[in-house]
């Protein structure tokens, strides 16, 4: 309960410090959320325009395309990481590491509770956000979800939230090896939006990287729920696709702590 108490305490004041500045929030969490829904309803729809004969992508027709580059865009942005597991490398190596490892808190449970905290009024807006959409029937007839779909694909996002903290927590923390993993953490970002489906259904590529993707844990930060989520995929595949998830969460998250058991024994304590 102590333990309970105390990163609910980081996930508080993390919330606090998130909200702070009202303008720059709604800047980070709508507008860049708005802008990425209309870059890809526009560009799909140029692709629709331009493809001869029928209005179906590989049995996909085009309002189904629209609902699901709008889903997976919000997975994505709810499972963006935050500046915590970026700068867990700059403490490692000025130091600032220190302050962790003198108190009674974990380092990954800290930079887990404040990263959340940032995605919890977003997760918010997100369920206004649909909820709007299965009642107000002008935009039920362009936004075509599954109720059930919905409730599925939840807990993937979740799931996707811990494995996306996890990588970049475990990218951090190659600096108690390396002076600067800065480009390591830009080689993730593109891989996260390569290969989990934010600009399209992952089933469009061609088939070497169709199955690559199909062995990663990328799909679920944004295919999988999405496509649960637009009925693409059923619910009994569904069901299956979340033991997946929460399988490549456990393990995200243990070779994330298996990274820190390793690299703390050669932390050498120095500055901060």
């Amino acid at each position: 309960m102590n333990a309970l108490r105390l990163y609910f305490s980081v996930w508080r004041t993390a919330l606090v410090n998130a909200t702070e500045y009202r303008i720059n929030f709604f800047t980070n969490t709508v507008l860049t959320l708005l802008v990425a829904v209309c870059v890809g309803w526009y560009l799909w729809q140029a692709v629709y325009e331009h493809k001869s004969g029928s209005s179906q992508l590989q049995g996909i027709p085009f309002s189904v395309m629209q609902s699901y580059i709008i889903a997976a865009v919000i997975c994505f942005r709810l499972s963006q990481v935050g500046r915590y597991e970026r700068n867990a490398s700059d403490e490692i190596r000025q130091g600032d590491l220190n302050k962790y490892l003198l108190k009674p808190i974990a380092h990954w449970w800290y930079v887990l509770s404040a990263s959340m905290a940032e995605r919890t009024i977003a997760f918010l807006l997100v369920l206004a956000m649909t909820f709007t959409a299965f009642v107000v029937p002008t935009i039920r007839e362009f936004v075509h979800l599954s109720l059930v779909g919905c409730l599925l694909a939840v807990p993937m996002i979740l799931c996707a939230m811990v494995m996306r903290s996890s990588i970049s927590l475990a990218t951090s923390y190659l600096a108690f090896w390396m002076d600067e993993v800065w480009t390591l953490h830009v080689i993730q970002d593109i891989a996260f939006v390569l290969l989990a489906g934010e600009w399209g259904p992952l089933s469009l590529l061609p088939e070497p990287f169709r199955t690559i993707s199909s062995w990663l844990p990328f799909q679920f930060i944004s295919y999988v729920p999405a496509a649960t989520a637009v009925g693409m995929i059923s619910h009994e595949q569904a069901l299956l696709e979340i033991l997946k998830a929460i399988a490549w969460a456990f393990i995200c998250y243990g070779g994330m702590r298996l990274l820190w058991r390793s690299g703390v024994h050669r932390f050498g304590a120095y500055g901060g």
